[in-house]
């Protein structure tokens, strides 16, 4: 055989080969008796070429190609095949179902019985397409029915047992746990919402209080400048001033503080000497020595003094006002014969 035959064949064969590989991988086998089937779906999200086609989940084929319905654009074409000779009626439906809950969904195949011949599906066919949920798709309708009866029987006894609170049931127990929690939250959310109240309050008007500093200090900025110029100069001249002659100063005052420190301290015991001249008198005015000690401890001789004293006064008042019962006056050589007269206000009457 020659070397250009050799190559022909190994080139037709690695074409068939590969044909056959790309197939394959599409999920279709070019060595098995297939069909193409047809059907129309108004969403195909998740469904993919090679998705499985199956009977009651056993897999009979695969999705070939997807395309827009000329005739409605609101529906998808879906091509599919059947691999071997399985006798599908022409009312046979497919139902485009989910294969798990992280995505990716399948055909699946339903009819009530296999066809005699007459009425099966054949290459090109269009059958009936439907859409199963995703709950539908795990779940059948009748064991559904069964699920939704006992989720209703156990809605049924929590809702019992959530109505009577007085049922120390560990989920009343929670539920009265979580109404005194929500109290409490609110309590606390009342709270702070009242001291977020009051900060705000003290906040702007800490903030009005610098706002008004701030101006202030806007306005005495000259004064200000001018109060550190002159605290500058004054630290200038002391600075520069003689700190010798302000020391020798400073000592003469000293000294001069001393010298009258000592002069005090004479006046001192001089005041003391005549501070115990005086407490010597004191004394003896209260022991009653002494005519001043007699007149201050003589509780008759006051009296007297006190009489002679009032008496005194009276007889004063009384030539005040009665002169002429001592002076004899005449005027026109007049004499008085009204005699004497006892004035209404007498101050002997008078204590």
């Amino acid at each position: 055989m020659k070397k250009e035959i050799r190559l022909g064949i190994l080139a037709i064969a690695t074409i068939a080969v590969s044909i056959w590989g790309y197939k394959y991988l599409k999920g279709k086998n070019v060595f098995s008796n297939v069909k193409i089937i047809k059907v129309k779906f108004d969403e195909v999200a998740s469904l993919e070429v090679a998705s499985p086609v199956a009977v009651k989940g056993f897999k009979v084929g695969s999705v070939l190609d997807f395309d827009i319905d000329r005739e409605n654009v609101n529906n998808i074409v879906v091509t599919f095949d059947i691999e071997g000779d399985i006798p599908l009626p022409k009312n046979t439906i497919a139902v485009l179902k989910s294969a798990g809950v992280m995505g990716g969904r399948y055909i699946e195949l339903e009819f009530s019985n296999l066809c005699d011949g007459s009425n099966c599906l054949e290459d090109g066919d269009f059958i009936t397409g439907q859409t199963s949920g995703m709950l539908s798709s795990f779940v059948s309708e009748s064991e559904l029915d069964g699920y939704v009866s006992k989720l209703g029987t156990s809605m049924d006894t929590i809702v019992d047992r959530l109505s009577n609170m007085d049922d120390d049931n560990p989920l009343n127990v929670t539920v009265r746990n979580l109404e005194e929690a929500m109290v409490n939250m609110n309590k606390i959310t009342i709270k702070i919402n009242s001291m977020l109240g009051a900060t705000t309050q003290n906040v702007s008007r800490t903030m009005e209080n610098l706002d008004r500093i701030s101006k202030n200090l806007a306005d005495n900025n000259d004064m200000i400048n001018q109060v550190l110029s002159n605290l500058a100069g004054i630290t200038n001249e002391i600075k520069n001033s003689e700190i010798s002659g302000t020391i020798a100063s400073a000592n003469g005052a000293i000294s001069n503080t001393d010298k009258t420190i000592q002069e005090l301290k004479i006046l001192i015991e001089n005041t003391q000497s005549t501070v115990d001249g005086l407490t010597t008198v004191v004394s003896k005015l209260g022991d009653g020595g002494g005519s001043i000690a007699k007149l201050l401890n003589d509780g008759e001789l006051y009296d007297n003094l006190a009489s002679t004293t009032k008496n005194l006064d009276f007889f004063l008042q009384d030539i005040r006002l009665n002169p002429d019962r001592y002076v004899k006056v005449s005027v026109f050589g007049k004499k008085n014969k009204s005699g004497y007269v006892l004035p209404e206000d007498d101050p002997a009457n008078q204590n």
